[in-house]
């Protein structure tokens, strides 16, 4: 078993010199300039794919903070009115910034489901336990939507600014890197939000044949 180990980390070490690194599928990739920067400064970069996802990851983390509010009001996790308020009022914003607004329909699609999908993890977790942690409550309309309407046009305008940057193979590449690493060292999310993010993110690898399928169900 020993042996495996250090056959694994000798494997490690030689990628990182040539600036490679082991992709989603298991397949060894080569990193970009942007990625291999972020990966040895331990996430103190500040592009904007960086500020993309970390957004990303802070919206998710409100999630907590919805999950405690329905729960207290026994409300039902979806809220198909305000989803569907948030999905118009994106369309027409990208259509106005030159966004396509189906890749913008189903970028924030992925952020509403990935936040369910939060909500109902930690709703069955507490429901087994006879409740929710101990804290106080949590009113949605004055603490939470405020935060989540920012933090929602600021992924439209780094969506937009990233446009370029996001129909690159490389960056399909970093941004996995920099999801890994928010994940797992900034932010050590658990096992539940880290499945989440996989969700969340998913539409910045998509390909442009896999969007239009997605949204035409064809």
């Amino acid at each position: 078993m020993w042996q495996l180990t250090i056959c694994f980390l000798c494997f490690f070490l030689v990628c990182s010199e040539m600036d490679f690194s082991l992709g989603d599928n298991g397949h060894v990739e080569k990193r970009t300039a942007f990625s291999k920067r972020f990966f040895w400064s331990g996430g103190s970069g500040s592009s904007e794919l960086e500020q993309l996802v970390n957004l990303i990851v802070q919206r998710l983390l409100l999630a907590d903070k919805v999950a405690v509010s329905k729960w207290d009001s026994k409300q039902p996790i979806e809220d198909l009115p305000r989803e569907q308020i948030i999905l118009q009022r994106v369309v027409e914003q990208a259509q106005n910034s030159g966004l396509d607004p189906t890749w913008a329909r189903l970028f924030f699609i992925d952020q509403i489901e990935a936040n369910k999908d939060i909500q109902t993890g930690l709703h069955k977790r507490w429901a087994a336990r006879g409740g929710r942690p101990t804290g106080p409550g949590v009113n949605l309309d004055s603490e939470v939507r405020p935060k989540i309407d920012v933090i929602n046009a600021s992924l439209m305008t780094l969506s937009k600014a990233t446009k370029s940057e996001r129909s690159l193979r490389s960056c399909k590449i970093a941004t996995g890197e920099i999801t890994r690493l928010l994940a797992f060292h900034r932010y050590k999310l658990s096992y539940l939000h880290r499945q989440a993010l996989r969700r969340a993110y998913l539409c910045l690898k998509r390909s442009r044949e896999t969007i239009f399928h997605d949204f035409h169900g064809v």
